[in-house]
Order: structure tokens, then sequence, then C-alpha cells
């Protein structure tokens, strides 16, 4: 049955992260997608920039909304199997980017987008360019940069979640590390050192207390050492 559980589980995790890479991709794309756009319709006659704002009104109000319903939907279900309800801090930093990315989406993109296609129509209808069709351009460049960044920030974290995981842990396990103790340790091997002072050598019993303990050979990847794909994938 455990087996099963864990198979189900694998397949899950991998179903949602590739959605969620689907999502992110929108997100990426569509940025990518309406400056191209824009700097085609820069230096082109009113008509065409009137055409090819209405394109980059479209692609963005259905891409974004798209990519980041997504990213939200599927991010949820992975923090969900992977942990519970007890989310590590990269996560809830994540989570943080990602609100911080919708409201700048709908409240400042949004509306500068509409505003200069609007403005952009208004001047093809009155065969000149008005001045506010800038204006609006400028402020959508604007905030439009603020949530690539956003989305540069919330994709390092979910790449680099294995070291944030080794911080938040010994954390947890209430392990102080000076400067003379450098190196990575496991969750595990935290743990074992809380039990008491480990023997000197291999298999010789170390007494804790009134319980004997026994020290085992352990190699352990450090925080200077290359992450496994595995990491990266499993953040195992």
């Amino acid at each position: 049955m455990k087996t099963v559980r864990d198979k189900l589980r694998r397949l899950t995790l991998i179903a949602m992260k590739g959605l969620h890479l689907v999502g992110f991709a929108l997100l990426l794309g569509e940025i990518a997608y309406s400056h191209s756009i824009n700097l085609h319709i820069e230096a082109a006659d009113l008509a065409a920039l009137a055409h090819g704002r209405q394109i980059v009104s479209l692609a963005s109000h259905r891409l974004i909304m798209s990519g980041l319903a997504l990213m939200v939907v599927s991010g949820i279900v992975m923090a969900l199997v992977r942990y519970g309800l007890r989310w590590p801090r990269w996560i809830l930093v994540k989570t943080v980017c990602t609100i911080l990315f919708a409201v700048m989406a709908f409240f400042f993109v949004f509306p500068a987008v509409n505003h200069a296609t609007a403005w952009a129509v208004r001047s093809a209808q009155d065969h000149q360019r008005h001045a506010e069709y800038a204006f609006w351009l400028g402020r959508e460049t604007s905030f439009g940069t603020v949530t690539l960044l956003l989305l540069i920030v919330s994709g390092a974290l979910a790449l680099w979640k294995p070291r944030l995981n080794f911080q938040a842990c010994t954390e947890r396990s209430g392990i102080k590390r000076d400067g003379h103790q450098r190196g990575g340790f496991g969750c595990a091997v935290l743990k074992s050192v809380m039990a008491g002072l480990p023997a000197l050598q291999d298999g010789e019993p170390g007494q804790v207390r009134k319980e004997a303990a026994t020290a085992i050979y352990c190699k352990c990847r450090g925080l200077g050492s290359p992450l496994s794909f595995s990491a990266l994938v499993w953040g195992a």
C-alpha cells in the first residue's frame, strides 16, 4: 500500500511540476511577445500601431491570466503533496512573490495596457499620435519590468530550494554553527547530535545518560558540493 501511495505521489508531483513549468513559460513568453510587438510597431504607421496594440492587449490578458492560474493551482498542489500544511520558508517567500505578481498584473499592468491600446486606437482615428500613448506605454514598460523581476525571483527560489531547506533544517534542529563549524549536515545527522555526544571511533559505544549510542560512519554532502539532480527535482 505504501508503494502504491508513493508512486501516486510521485506521479502527481511530476504532473503538477509540468503544469507549473507551462504556466511559467506562458508568463515569460507573453512578456517577451508583447515587448517584441511593441518594438515592431513603434516605427509603423498609426493603423498598424492600433492593430498591434490590440494584439498586445489580448495576449496580455489571456496568457497572463492562464499562466498565473496554472502556476498558483499547481504550486499549491505540489506544496500540499510534498510538505502537507507545514510549508518551508522558501515556499512562503515564493507565495509572497506570486501574490505581488498578481497585484502588479491586475492593478497596474492591465490598466496601463488598456490605456495605451485605447490611445493607440484614438491616434489612428485622429491621424496623429497623441502624447498620452507614450505616457501609458512607459508606465506599461515600468510595471512590466517589476513583474518580470518578481517572476525571476520566484523561479530562482524554486531552483535553489535545497540550500534554503538546509538552512531551515538547521534552525528547526536548534544547532548553531560558529566559525569553526562549516560544511553541510543532513537533518538526520543534526537530530542525532541532539541525542548526545557520539563515540570517538566507528563502532565504539558512547553513553548518553542511561542509553547507549553507537557512532556510525555517515558521509554527508557539504554546502560547497555540487547539487545533485535528484535534489533539484525532488527536493530530497
